[in-house]
């Protein structure tokens, strides 16, 4: 049996929930949450960066507590939201530029009712 840091399985379970936080506020599109999660996981690795371990051990704490799945579950999810909120945002500039070509036109033949015959 492999004998675990346990100052690093404590950092580690901490950026596991701090992640899972982070796939929450996605899935509930609360994205104003997400700034302090965010940092709190990057305050975790940098404290991680702090300990003494190998990286067997590192690897064997990760395999234990199951952190892959949830940093795939948590890329997948933003490339998910991202590409969504792309073509959101192509839609809008789709409907921008057909407003804009209306209002140029409805300019433009305003003219031709304003003639005399």
């Amino acid at each position: 049996m492999f004998k675990f840091n346990t100052q690093l399985q404590e950092k580690l379970l901490l950026y596991k929930q701090l992640t899972q936080k982070l796939i929450d506020c996605l899935e509930k599109e609360q994205l104003e949450n997400m700034d302090d999660y965010v940092a709190g996981r990057q305050k975790v690795i940098l404290s991680i960066e702090d300990l003494s371990f190998t990286q067997e051990e590192f690897r064997e704490i990760c395999k234990d507590i199951d952190l892959v799945k949830y940093e795939e579950t948590l890329t997948k999810l933003m490339v998910y939201k991202r590409n969504e909120a792309k073509q959101e945002m192509d839609k809008m500039k789709i409907k921008n530029n057909a407003n804009k070509n209306y209002s140029k036109n409805s300019m433009i033949n305003r003219g031709f009712f304003n003639t005399k015959i």
